[in-house]
């Protein structure tokens, strides 16, 4: 601050000029009068009396115009330094009224009372928010005049002092003090408005944050409803994850969402939906299992993973690294009170620093997914038990009304196949009675040409094992447990068991691996065990047959059974067109073979002459005894001509070998007919008739022989 006042002695020497003139013009003016009247001397004490008079009145005019100049200048200087301290109030307020930092505004202030006013040290002191009064700092024990400390208020509350010190050491004046109560109030009033607009700014950004909390929570609250909804819509399981996959990607706005569920009897996530943000045309990344053991171990832990930079994670999968172009990941795992389910797998394909409000919002939806998977998971295994029920139901309806094992089998088949959506082809393997060798009897669904011609099964095979052990096999996966080579996918197998003994096995089996579960194998034995009865009522049945049209001696079919399949082989032929012969052969005097050795010996004959039949037969020919010593030969896609070469060829093989009787050597000989079906003969009777016939002539024409009739 400049308040000094003008100098003086200019009007000094002025006065003093001004003086001298005047006397010396009164004293030449009063000496020249003086000279021409004589009066010098007498009016010389007058003269001086008068000079002195106007000497006193002139200094003393002079000197109240002094002193009014120095008032004049004295509230001039006021004046300009009044004006000074407003212009530098108003700049100060202009400049403090856009700042916002306290820092700023104890800077702004320090420096306009520094270098506008002139003060040489200004110090602003600025206390926290909610600054007790009576916590004021203390005053100096020495008063310093010239050094003076204002308080800072607005609002009733102090917030800081403004320390300044006087330049030459001067003393404050009032005016001083009110200046400077203006700018530490002005300072004051800057730093509430900066407080309040900081609260203001911070509450509006609570309310700004509260408000993306509420969006936040409503995405969320729009993602729970759109997985139930899901839930509740979704006709099956891949429909929900894959929905699911697309809401939760949306959500988090990721790049890529997957979705793998837990194999828990191979213990290793599966991935069962992935959903891509941005999609490539051609390009799904084929993920297997051993790409997810990170994510297995996400799922085995419980507990969410948030990687922010993959490539330093070297448990994830370099595949899956390159496939997604994975930069940062949120691994989330699916787990109820019950099991764990599975794990969603949220990819970005650039960095990005998870939040623990991400994490929270992932773990909830994550939760709430489980329980949409179980829910469906749940329906889907009752709609399938449902389904099984039914099946075995009907299965078991079916397989009580048959009675012919080789329809039976099928059915078998056919019902194990619908109730087990999984098994894509079956086997039935039965144990042959009179060998006790496991034999395939039934296939189903199966194109592969070895495996129909295949009859004996290996005592090695997982069969054999099942029907060995009397135990349900689960295989889940084929490679794993066989040398085979061509081996794959997975099976299922039940033996069948009844009482104490086993009649064979039914397998079910999958090119995939792993197709089956526990409650697959649980079904099949469940159902094997109808089957079994089933089976063991057509065998009893089947036994039952056989003996009605089987003979007793010989063990080849009597007449009535040989009608009953010979009618079907002459339907056969006619049907498709084909030839087919009979062939009436008797033994020669057979009657004195009886007499002579006994009915025992002749038996044994029949029964020796039978297997030798049978030994130049082929299996489909049908051989059966005609009554007596009598014999008849069913010859299916065989002309006459090639029938006849047959019966040359029974004949000579029964009498190029003889046979025993009592010990000795016996010789006998048969005599043949021969048949075909033509126009006229197209029955079954008649072409056992005109066998007969020739027959007949063959005896007539000397025995030992074949005939036909023309």
């Amino acid at each position: 601050m400049n308040n000094k006042r003008s100098s003086p002695q200019p009007l000094r020497r002025l006065r003093w000029i001004i003086l001298c003139l005047s006397i010396l013009v009164i004293s030449l003016i009063e000496v020249a009068h003086l000279l021409q009247r004589d009066i010098f001397l007498s009016q010389l004490a007058i003269w001086l009396i008068g000079a002195a008079a106007l000497a006193g009145l002139i200094l003393y005019a002079f000197r109240e115009v002094a002193r009014l100049q120095r008032r004049m200048d004295s509230q001039l200087a006021d004046s300009q330094l009044q004006l000074q301290r407003q212009a530098v109030l108003v700049q100060l307020s202009l400049k403090l009224a856009p700042t916002l930092h306290e820092e700023n505004i104890a800077n702004l202030v320090t420096q306009e009372l520094q270098h506008a006013m002139g003060y040489p040290h200004v110090e602003l002191q600025i206390f926290k928010r909610d600054f007790p009064k009576d916590h004021l700092p203390p005053a100096s024990l020495f008063y310093n005049p010239a050094r003076q400390d204002f308080l800072m208020q607005a609002g009733g509350q102090v917030l800081g002092i403004l320390t300044v010190e006087n330049q030459d050491k001067r003393a404050f004046s009032a005016q001083d003090h009110a200046f400077l109560n203006a700018v530490a109030n002005q300072a004051a009033l800057a730093i509430a408005n900066s407080r309040l607009l900081e609260s203001q700014q911070k509450q509006r950004l609570k309310a700004e944050q509260r408000e993306a909390e509420l969006r936040s929570q409503q995405r969320t609250l729009h993602m729970l409803n759109e997985i139930t909804q899901a839930a509740l819509q979704s006709p099956d399981l891949p429909t929900l994850l894959y929905s699911v996959a697309r809401e939760l990607g949306s959500l988090f706005r990721a790049d890529h969402t997957l979705i793998a569920l837990w194999d828990e009897q191979r213990q290793q996530p599966k991935v069962a939906a992935h959903y891509s943000a941005n999609p490539t045309p051609g390009r799904d990344p084929d993920i297997n299992s051993g790409d997810l053991a990170l994510l297995a171990d996400v799922i085995r832990a419980g507990k969410a993973l948030a990687i922010k930079e993959a490539e330093k994670t070297p448990d994830l999968s370099p595949y899956l690294r390159q496939q997604l172009q994975v930069q940062s990941l949120l691994a989330l795992p699916l787990i109820t009170s019950e099991r764990r389910l599975g794990a969603v797998v949220l990819v970005f394909q650039s960095q990005h620093n998870f939040t623990q409000s991400e994490v929270n919002l992932g773990e909830q939806a994550a939760s709430q997914i489980a329980l949409a998977i179980a829910r469906v998971s749940a329906l889907k295994a009752a709609q399938e038990r449902a389904h099984e029920l039914d099946a075995l139901q009907r299965a078991t309806t079916a397989l009580l009304n048959t009675l012919e094992l080789e329809a039976l089998l099928s059915q078998i088949l056919d019902a194990s196949l619908s109730a087990i959506p999984a098994a894509q082809h079956g086997l039935v393997h039965l144990i042959e009675r009179d060998t006790g060798q496991l034999q395939l009897r039934a296939v189903h669904g199966q194109t592969d040409p070895r495996i129909r011609a295949m009859k004996r099964t290996s005592e090695s095979s997982f069969t054999a094992q099942a029907v060995r052990e009397r135990r349900p096999l689960l295989i889940p996966d084929l490679r794993e447990t066989t040398t085979k080579a061509d081996a794959s996918g997975s099976a299922v197998i039940a033996p069948l068991v009844v009482g104490a003994e086993c009649l064979g096995a039914i397998s079910l089996e999958s090119h995939q691996q792993a197709a089956f579960t526990e409650a697959d194998l649980s079904l099949l034995v469940s159902f094997a065990a109808t089957a079994t009865t089933a089976i063991q009522n057509a065998q009893l049945h089947a036994e039952v047959q056989k003996q009605a049209i089987t003979d007793t001696l010989t063990g080849f079919y009597n007449r009535r059974g040989f009608i009953e399949l010979g009618r079907r082989e002459v339907e056969r032929s006619l049907r498709f067109g084909h030839p087919l012969s009979a062939l009436m052969l008797d033994i020669d005097l057979f009657k004195q073979i009886n007499d002579l050795y006994g009915h025992l010996t002749g038996d044994r004959i029949l029964v020796g002459m039978t297997s030798r039949c049978a030994q130049e037969l082929r299996q489909i020919d049908l051989l059966g005894r005609y009554g007596g010593d009598e014999f008849i030969v069913l010859l299916p896609e065989t002309s006459l001509e090639n029938a006849c070469l047959v019966a040359e060829r029974l004949r000579a093989s029964i009498a190029r070998i003889p046979f025993s009787a009592n010990g000795k050597p016996l010789y006998i000989t048969i005599s043949v007919g021969v048949a075909s079906l033509r126009d006229d003969c197209k029955t079954l009777e008649s072409l056992m008739e005109r066998a007969d016939q020739a027959l007949y002539q063959a005896k007539e024409n000397g025995r030992n022989r074949v005939a036909t009739l023309l």
